[in-house]
């Protein structure tokens, strides 16, 4: 037996029920120490267009323009 397996098999015996919905506690204690860094990323939807410039450096407006109306967007 390998040292995963023995690892298992000690998971296996442990009780972890009393952890059921810890997870919001945990990621509030988080936002709260780490500050707004922790916050979901907000992503700026209104101009697809600029965003996709910004993802894809190398990429024109126009190029990007032109692949919307290509695609049909």
């Amino acid at each position: 037996m390998d040292d995963q397996e023995m690892f298992n098999l000690e998971m296996e015996k442990k009780d972890f029920s009393s952890l059921k919905g810890s997870r919001p506690k945990v990621e509030k204690l988080l936002r709260k120490k780490n500050g707004p860094s922790m916050a979901p990323p907000q992503f700026e939807l209104h101009d697809p267009i600029s965003q996709l410039v910004k993802d894809h450096p190398g990429l024109t407006r126009e190029k990007a323009a032109e692949m919307f109306e290509e695609f049909g967007f």
